[in-house]
């Protein structure tokens, strides 16, 4: 930070970002060089054997060209190590050194050329391979290094390619009144730098997700994510190992936070403990539990072989239909009300082996997917007496383009004000809930169960859209009910989040980032790493290195840490603690009811800046959490406690080891069952073995 600027243009690395590159390559060429001196004096009297002495005299220029190449890197290298992140004087010279490198790129290049030649035909040389026996192992051995020396080359010019801002052009003179005026004038002549980033995010994504499809929703979804990215990048000068030395200094922080506060036993305001031993309380955790069975079902049968990895595939193969898959005789369509599954019915038979109902309690199930387009299935629950309706998460390609589709969407209820809610997940709802009325599946449902309750489960992906699609539903079956596992903070705004607090309940384990995530937090979290890298005094390569060390000590179980050079609240959310004084407070709970929200409770301490309401997870939220921890990355011991949040807890993003592995259904499943085993017999805490 901030990005390197040589050869007239902007890169997406920094100065500072060719110390462990640099390194490795001045390791690998040390042993390249002594391997040729090597070589050189193993095959000289073959390199002298001939007429010409061709061979011998590229060989001992491509020795003096690897020496030069190898002072080179160590003074890019050394150059690139002074200085800290912010401070980037030291490295001035890092540009030039580069120009320098690049020169002898081209004499490199020349020299291989003359190498291609001799190895691929040596007798243009008059180079006598028949004269000179001893000369055609050299030329087997040259051959093999000729081929791995364009290989690298190639890899070189792909990383160029890679690295290159196609948004920023800049003067040559670095740092320079010249350039800052020149910049200016680049930018008015190509028009916004915001409207060229929007265009390469298009492209980008286009070449990402491979959806070439020229179908107006696919370009628009295109335009929409576009969007989003370069107004989060544009005119930044944060590159990728910024905000991975940024990442790391934010988890050591908010690990050093998170000990600091079980060490004081301080209780999150925002919080209040789930009581278990409340009957209703209890009941809705074991009806949770129950449904994120169907949650998960909708995997199919992946999830259930990797959750089952000893019984899971036999239990899969007894509901598949193996005699279609080798049959190519007999393709019509076995079960009536299954669409879009393979020949074998293998979504099918994971979503039964999964849930262990019958298959004549499948109502209707499509297992389609591409973009707002994600796998449903209805069936009957005659142990809960209940309709359900079950969305799969995200699995694909596609669900993530209809994930990254966050900007919002108008809804408008009668009574309410109007709603705002993710516009991916708002159009797969739809989706579904055509197919629904069109071919009356929740009619034909309650024909046969009429005194049944209609019940919606999803995670991820699935949980926004069944709360969506809970929202549409409302209406027609007022007494629905919903589970959004592990849902996404991208949601819906605060007069939506309040109205689905008398229906939808949702559940997140610990650290979980994507109950976190919208448009908004990404904004905050960006500014948090700036802030974070501007107090570090260290240089960007130890942040990188003592990170690495450390996270490697996280999964090995023993913990490693390093002296920290700055403010360790720099880049943490600042905790009002004064808000206990005030008993109006939004964020203070009381102990003895569930969370019951204003629309003052969810409004946000200052305006967004990007243009996008704030924006939560849905309804009432049963979050897990870790009141004391052993943790690694092929084990954990766990003490978790059930809690009732406020949706102010997920306003901002937690760095953590685990903040991925959280969100994983398996994971969030294994946590919630083991709680409410321990929890059956209304104990208050239990460690758990994951």
């Amino acid at each position: 930070m901030p990005p390197l600027r040589a050869c007239g243009r902007r890169w997406e690395f920094a100065s500072d970002d060719l110390v462990i590159p640099g390194s490795v390559l001045v390791g690998i060429r040390s042993i390249w060089l002594i391997i040729q001196i090597f070589g050189i004096g193993f095959y000289h009297s073959a390199l002298s054997c001939g007429q010409s002495p061709s061979f011998a005299s590229v060989a001992y220029a491509s020795i003096a060209m690897t020496t030069c190449v190898l002072v080179l890197e160590v003074a890019i290298v050394i150059a690139s190590s002074r200085g800290t992140i912010r401070n980037n004087r030291p490295r001035r010279f890092v540009p030039h050194l580069l120009h320098a490198r690049l020169i002898i790129f081209a004499f490199e290049i020349i020299i291989l050329l003359m190498k291609t030649v001799m190895a691929v035909r040596p007798e243009e040389l008059n180079i006598d391979v028949d004269q000179c026996p001893t000369l055609g192992t050299a030329v087997i051995v040259a051959r093999v290094v000729v081929a791995v020396t364009w290989l690298i080359f190639l890899t070189v010019l792909i990383s160029v390619a890679i690295y290159l801002d196609p948004c920023h052009l800049y003067s040559s003179k670095v740092g320079s009144r010249e350039t800052r005026e020149e910049e200016g004038i680049q930018r008015s002549r190509s028009g916004s730098l915001l409207n060229r980033t929007r265009s390469v995010w298009e492209d980008r994504l286009k070449l990402i997700f491979c959806l070439s499809s020229s179908d107006e929703s696919h370009q628009t979804a295109y335009k929409e994510v576009a969007n989003i990215f370069a107004h989060l990048f544009h005119d930044s000068n944060l590159v990728l190992s910024d905000i991975a030395a940024g990442i790391l200094l934010l988890q050591k922080r908010h690990l050093v936070h998170e000990k600091n506060l079980i060490t004081l036993d301080t209780r999150d305001l925002t919080s209040v403990a789930f009581n278990f031993t409340d009957p209703e309380d209890k009941k809705l955790f074991s009806d949770a539990l129950h449904y994120l069975n169907f949650a998960l079902g909708t995997y199919t049968w992946s999830i259930h072989i990797f959750m089952n990895p000893t019984c899971g595939f036999c239990e899969v193969l007894s509901h598949a239909q193996l005699c279609r898959c080798c049959c190519c005789s007999s393709r019509k369509q076995v079960h009536k009300n299954i669409h879009k599954d393979n020949s074998c019915y293998c979504g099918y038979a994971g979503f039964l082996a999964m849930t262990g109902i019958n298959q004549a309690d499948i109502i209707y199930a499509r297992f389609e997917n591409d973009l707002y387009r994600t796998p449903f299935v209805v069936c009957l629950d005659h142990e809960r007496e209940s309709v359900v309706v079950a969305i799969r998460g995200t699995l694909s390609l596609q669900d993530v383009m209809t994930d990254l589709t966050a900007t919002t969407h108008p809804l408008q209820l009668p009574g309410w004000s109007e709603f705002a809610v993710h516009r991916g997940m708002y159009n797969t709802a739809l989706w579904i809930k055509e197919y629904l009325d069109n071919d009356q599946v929740l009619e034909s449902a309650f024909e046969k169960v009429p005194r049944y309750r209609l019940v919606l489960s999803g995670h991820s992906l699935g949980s926004g859209v069944a709360c969506i699609l809970s929202i549409l539903l409302k209406k027609s079956y007022p007494d629905l009910r919903c589970f959004c596992f592990s849902p996404t903070g991208s949601l819906l705004n605060a007069e939506a989040a309040i109205y689905t607090q008398s229906f939808v309940t949702s559940v997140t384990l610990g650290q979980d980032l994507v109950c976190r995530l919208n448009v908004n937090t990404a904004h905050q979290f960006t500014r948090r790493i700036i802030e974070v890298l501007e107090s570090s005094k260290k240089p960007k390569h130890r942040i990188l290195f003592e990170g690495f060390l450390e996270t490697l000590g996280v999964c090995c179980g023993r913990e490693i840490v390093f002296s920290e050079d700055s403010d360790p609240s720099s880049g943490l959310a600042e905790t009002n603690i004064d808000e206990s004084d005030n008993p109006s407070s939004p964020l203070l709970l009381s102990d003895s009811a569930p969370l019951s929200f204003t629309n003052e409770g969810f409004s946000s301490d200052e305006e967004p800046s990007t243009g996008v309401p704030p924006l939560y997870p849905p309804g009432k939220i049963i979050h897990i959490v870790d009141t004391l921890e052993e943790r690694s990355c092929f084990f954990a011991r766990r003490q978790l406690e059930a809690t009732w949040s406020a949706a102010s807890s997920f306003k901002e993003i937690n760095v953590s080891p685990y903040m991925l592995k959280d969100h994983m259904p398996d994971v969030l499943y294994r946590a919630m069952e083991s709680l409410w085993k321990e929890h059956r017999d209304d104990l208050d805490q239990v460690t758990i073995q994951l």
